[in-house]
């Protein structure tokens, strides 16, 4: 993660507090850092994938692209909106030539909304050794995209510096003490 990324994150880290002040009434999703759902003492950190210490490796790698698809003005449908504008974006199909059912099943998009954990550590050397993997589950595969053009199965290095570097720590510390300071029940 760049220096504009980090300095995001830490943006995101002073804004959480001024939300729980306000009372903001509106859910917030910040990019994989935290999401603050309106009028709730209730947050969520996307960097969390898995809380217990099992094995996921039969999960597929992001259960909301897997459930859920995106479609691009042109029609082109892809595993999220994070996708948009990728190196990938071409290949995956567009629904007004294919129709949907047959986009849905076309392999290019299959392999990327179906693979399981399992399958990307036997291609990621990297995730597979690391000690944050029971918790962030190989990260974003689009940030991952976005981090290196060519590569689905890159790193998430944004992941990586939130959980190396204490980030979700910091950041869960910073909106518990905002609950507990400004939230009204």
């Amino acid at each position: 993660m760049d220096t504009r990324n980090k300095e995001f994150v830490e943006d995101i880290i002073h804004y959480i507090p001024t939300y729980y002040k306000e009372n903001v009434q509106a859910n917030i999703l910040a990019n994989d850092v935290i999401q603050l759902i309106g009028n709730s003492n209730h947050y969520s950190l996307p960097a969390i994938k898995h809380k217990d210490n099992q094995d996921h490796s039969h999960h597929v790698l992001c259960s909301c692209a897997y459930t859920n698809l995106y479609i691009t003005p042109e029609t082109r449908l892809l595993p999220c909106i994070s996708m948009t504008a990728s190196s990938l974006q071409d290949r995956f199909p567009l629904v007004t030539e294919l129709g949907l059912q047959k986009a849905l099943e076309d392999p290019f998009y299959v392999e990327h909304i179906s693979m399981k954990e399992k399958e990307f550590l036997e291609k990621n050397e990297e995730c597979k050794n690391c000690a944050y993997l029971k918790y962030c589950g190989t990260g974003c595969r689009a940030n991952a995209l976005l981090e290196n053009e060519q590569s689905f199965l890159s790193v998430d290095k944004k992941q990586c510096i939130l959980w190396k570097e204490g980030y979700v720590e910091r950041i869960k510390k910073v909106a518990d003490e905002a609950i507990e300071t400004y939230y009204k029940k």
